[in-house]
């Protein structure tokens, strides 16, 4: 009887701590994930705006010296230009698809798709050969940089709004993790509570058999005692 009592607690005692072991470790487990799958989705606009400012400046830096020189015989080759407007494109089109439910970020998207329309028309207009004399490449060169300032400037806005709400995500998985973390306490303190429970159970299966045993030992001895003297 004893030995059972002692595998049974000692049993439960290890099914607790087991518990809120596994416990701890879902919770810690869906935390993380969370903030992974987070940080991937409220990431994408900052680095597809990031990548919009690198293929442009890699376009201006590419075709745009040209129009320093005189008109060239034949239009410039635009296969290079064809791909930087697709990847641009693709990229825009990631930052559509994560939106902000604030008035602002829609007001900065709309400029957004003016703005490159724009820089894309000068682009098709270098292309086609419209700027021939030498002021009219003059003129497209202040408009392009113009455009490509208007751009810089949004994709900023862009990034700012983006990673305000990256952060703000951030602050509310760290308070519901605070909330886990006081969750997991709860349950170390109540599988303490119930180990000290089951502790001095143990104990006294263990003293209290002892001390029914000294107790019979000393009557017998007493009446042993008693027995010789009469």
């Amino acid at each position: 009887m004893l030995r059972l009592r002692l595998f049974y607690g000692l049993l439960t005692m290890t099914l607790l701590l087991w518990g809120v072991g596994a416990a701890s470790m879902v919770l810690m487990r869906e935390c993380v994930t969370r903030f992974d799958s987070q940080l991937q989705s409220d990431y994408q606009p900052i680095d597809a705006a990031q990548t919009i400012r690198t293929l442009t400046a890699t376009l201006n830096a590419t075709y745009l010296p040209s129009l320093a020189g005189p008109p060239p015989a034949h239009a410039p080759d635009r296969m290079m230009y064809e791909h930087l407007k697709k990847a641009v494109e693709d990229k825009l089109q990631i930052i559509r698809s994560k939106p902000i439910d604030e008035e602002h970020w829609q007001g900065v998207m709309m400029r957004l798709d003016q703005v490159i329309n724009s820089y894309f028309a000068g682009y098709e207009k270098f292309f086609t050969m419209q700027a021939v004399t030498q002021d009219e490449r003059e003129r497209l060169i202040v408009y392009m940089g113009s455009q490509t300032q208007r751009l810089t400037d949004l994709t900023e806005n862009v990034m700012t709004l983006a990673e305000a709400k990256l952060f703000g995500g951030t602050a509310q998985i760290i308070q519901e993790s605070s909330k886990n973390t006081l969750f997991v306490v709860t349950l170390v303190l109540l599988g303490t509570s119930i180990a000290a429970l089951i502790y001095s159970q143990l104990i006294r299966s263990l003293v209290d058999p002892v001390r029914s045993l000294e107790r019979s030992i000393d009557l017998k001895r007493k009446m042993a005692m008693v027995t010789k003297r009469l």
